[in-house]
């Protein structure tokens, strides 16, 4: 493994801390227990959240948070962060169809590419877990999830332009317990977890969780191949450790090990792929026809530590994580099975991926002990990274075709950009530009040839480093009214060293393909440093006109680093500059009926500068599906939210959500067409939630248990031209728990809706999850 940071980074690492958010809720939460009460609410007001980095209930919390606990997402069988923001207004996840990352749009601001960082922050138990590929993997063992609206830059910083997502795994608690379930459903998939906590001492606790998600079948079948392309496995192991010595001193450790293998891709051509003179058949999920298998494999270290100590002068917080991460992976890049020899110039391409990230992260806080009219909490943090990556694509093509001058004319239009005459040895270009020597004219009958090219090729890596610096204060000015201010400092520095190398590797090969593709696979090495600095003010107004009404106003800003272009046929399509954001927000919350009905309503008005989306590589044939990232110019979006719950009745709880979107381009260009007035891509224009979720005992032993998760997603854009369509869907659970054991049965998706979530160039399409079933049995103990 190589080591990124020096001994006492690493000493540091094992001896600070971890999880800020979660610190003082695992305190308050240790001394719980795994067994949940009898109905939990997939939004309830009186959920402890950390949503401004204190204990809060989401009544007093004076901003746009959904939390769902736990028990909620075991009751629901979500095990997968897409779930869980399917429960959150005006936020949209999408099934990332390179496994890297987690999509996530909040707002309608999104992360443009899986070669960017992500544009919300992403914690685990309050610890910052951002950087490149932010994959979260399943969701085990999670004490409850905080989707935090809006830009956050403020307390939790870089990259939290659209909003924040803290997921809070469980801690070790002060009595024995735990739980194990096993699922089983369609395409062969069976599902294992659980986990133990065990009370050490008065004075120490230990937990573990465990995983295996196996599939062996799915929607997607490769013909040409035999191959299941879902085919994939999921396994891991948490464990985590709780000292408190004394009432004053708490010590928390978590580390974790993950594996994961799958699809590269899932995706299909509804109208076939083009390979230069021919065009591969319609496809279906189940019909598509690859000659290459499509996998990637991961592996994932991670360690946090927390340390607090509470005194007189306020609570102290030391944290620190580490995460090792590794992939490879394997793809077809041209997308079909069409063999070199099969039609002239027809290319056969592989693309094989070879990644690594190591970062870690230290942050110290100082909180007030809230005990009078001022309070604050003040804090610095330090981040690095080194991301290393290479894409090597091997390709095939049929020298012969290119003795005729009409084929070789026509590799010339496509793959140059320029034109061959019969007679002369050189591929005239674009007129001012180089001459590409052919060697002879035509090219010899020397049958099909294979050559490697880097894009990029192995030595290239992106070192990040961030400071930042914070602090924010609150003054209660009465009982009801209270103002808060806070400032942040963001200083990133990013450093790229680039190697892209067109040159093939095949030396017969070497006069003929490398001039071929010299356009698509140029040559050049880059050694670029850049500097993004941020200042993030904040300001919150609350007042509670009664033990029943809460009223807020907030103003909040964010920004996400610019960062750099891992494929590109140029050097000029490389770097891109950072984003921001500023919201001007106010709400309202209303809890009555001693907690049984709650609501919540927020509107807000939200401008981007500088916002990153991703072009079309006007250089690269549209084949080759190459893409890069830039500035497209600035937007602004309007929008309103809606939270509804209520307990029916003992046992019977409904929550509701409504989210509007107008998120529109105010200025800018793509591909060389103002998009001033145009919908922001990936934005849906309404988003609806339904959750009922019935725990109703039938005798002492026996109760019915059931519940319905409806999400419904309205209007938006795919793409510059392409309309997302409508979503519905409907997730049901229902069975009977005895005792400590439930048993249930699942459908999701009832209506087997799929739309279309991602468009590449070369027309290949991603799907939203079809229908799944199956059953459930779980217990606790």
């Amino acid at each position: 493994m190589r080591v990124m940071f020096g001994k006492k980074t690493i000493l540091l690492t094992g001896l600070a801390a971890g999880a800020i958010l979660s610190a003082p809720a695992a305190a308050q939460e240790s001394r719980g227990s795994d067994k949940a009460p009898a109905s939990a609410s997939a939004h309830d007001d009186t959920i402890v959240v950390t949503a401004r980095r204190r204990d809060e209930t989401l009544f007093e919390t004076p901003s746009t948070v959904t939390a769902v606990s736990g028990q909620t997402l075991r009751d629901s069988g979500v095990s997968d962060i897409q779930s869980i923001i399917a429960l959150t207004p005006n936020a949209v996840i999408q099934n990332d169809p390179s496994n890297f990352n987690t999509y996530i749009n909040i707002r309608g601001i999104r992360q443009a590419d899986v070669q960017a960082e992500p544009n919300f922050g992403l914690y685990r138990n309050g610890i910052y877990n951002g950087g490149q590929r932010s994959n979260l993997g399943p969701m085990v063992d999670v004490e409850r999830v905080e989707v935090l609206r809006g830009p956050q830059g403020g307390l939790y910083g870089r990259s939290a332009v659209g909003g924040a997502v803290n997921v809070v795994y469980a801690t070790p608690k002060d009595d024995f317990g735990g739980y194990a379930s096993a699922r089983y459903g369609r395409y062969q998939r069976l599902e294992l977890e659980g986990a133990v906590n065990i009370p050490v001492s008065e004075t120490f606790a230990v937990r573990a969780a465990g995983w295996l998600f196996d599939q062996n079948k799915g929607e997607f079948y490769n013909v040409a191949l035999g191959e299941e392309v879902d085919k994939s496995r999921s396994g891991g192991v948490r464990l985590s450790a709780r000292y408190a010595p004394t009432p004053d001193l708490e010590i928390l450790w978590t580390g974790e090990y993950s594996r994961n293998s799958g699809p590269a891709t899932r995706t299909f051509a509804p109208d076939g792929v083009t390979n230069f003179l021919v065009t591969s058949a319609p496809e279906t999920p189940r019909t598509i026809a690859r000659d290459t298998p499509s996998y990637s494999r991961s592996r994932t270290y991670y360690l946090s530590q927390t340390i607090n100590y509470d005194s007189d002068l306020g609570r102290f917080t030391l944290l620190a994580a580490y995460r090792n991460y590794k992939l490879t992976g394997t793809d077809d890049q041209d997308g079909t099975a069409i063999a070199p020899t099969d039609a002239p110039l027809a290319l056969q391409q592989r693309l094989d991926r070879a990644e690594g990230i190591e970062n870690g992260y230290v942050e110290a806080l100082w909180s007030s002990n809230g005990d009078g009219p001022f309070n604050w909490i003040a804090g610095a943090s330090y981040f690095r990274e080194r991301f290393d990556f290479s894409r090597l694509v091997t390709t095939a093509i049929d020298v012969d075709a290119l003795a005729d001058p009409v084929y070789a004319t026509i590799a010339c239009g496509a793959l140059l950009g320029g034109s061959f005459t019969p007679g002369d040895p050189t591929c005239q270009t674009i007129p001012g530009g180089p001459s590409i020597a052919f060697v002879t004219s035509p090219f010899p009958a020397i049958g099909v040839r294979v050559g490697q090219g880097g894009l990029p090729s192995l030595g290239t890596r992106i070192d990040t480093e961030a400071y930042s610096a914070f602090a924010e204060l609150t003054y209660d000015v009465s009982d009801a009214l209270s103002v808060t201010g806070g400032l942040r400092y963001t200083h990133d520095i990013k450093k790229l060293r680039y190697d892209q190398s067109g040159k093939l590797t095949d030396p017969l090969s070497d006069p003929y393909l490398t001039a071929l593709f010299a356009n698509v696979l140029p040559s050049y090495a880059l050694n670029v440093r850049n500097t993004f600095n941020n200042w993030s003010p904040s300001v919150n107004i609350q007042y509670e006109a009664s033990p029943s009404v809460n009223l807020y106003a907030n103003y909040s800003t964010g920004f996400r680093p610019g960062g750099f272009n891992t494929t590109s046929t140029t050097p000029q399509f490389v770097p891109y500059d950072q984003e921001d954001a500023t919201n001007y927000e106010i709400g309202f919350k209303g809890l009555w009926l001693n907690g049984k009905l709650g609501l919540n309503l927020a509107a807000f008005y939200m401008t981007q500068g500088n916002l990153v989306l991703s072009q079309n590589d006007p250089i690269a044939p549209p084949q080759f599906g190459f893409s890069y990232l830039t500035n497209i110019g600035d937007a602004r979006t309007w929008g309103q939210e809606a939270e509804l719950f209520a307990k029916i009745a003992d046992g019977l709880d409904l929550a509701v959500s409504v989210g509007h979107l107008d998120a529109k381009f105010t200025s800018g260009s793509s591909r060389g067409v103002s998009v001033k007035g145009d919908i922001i891509p990936y934005s849906r224009e309404w988003t609806l939630n339904g959750r009922i979720g019935a725990d109703v005992p039938l005798s002492s032993r026996v109760t019915f248990v059931a519940n319905a998760n409806w999400r419904l997603e309205f209007g938006g854009v795919l793409l510059d031209d392409a309309n997302y369509e409508n979503l519905s869907k409907l997730d049901l659970t229902a069975g009977f728990k005895i005792g400590d054991v439930r048993v249930v049965g699942y459908v999701n998706n009832v209506f087997d809706d799929r739309v279309v979530e991602f468009v590449f160039a070369n027309g290949l399409q991603s799907l939203s999850r079809g229908r799944t079933y199956g059953a459930e049995v779980s217990f606790t103990f």
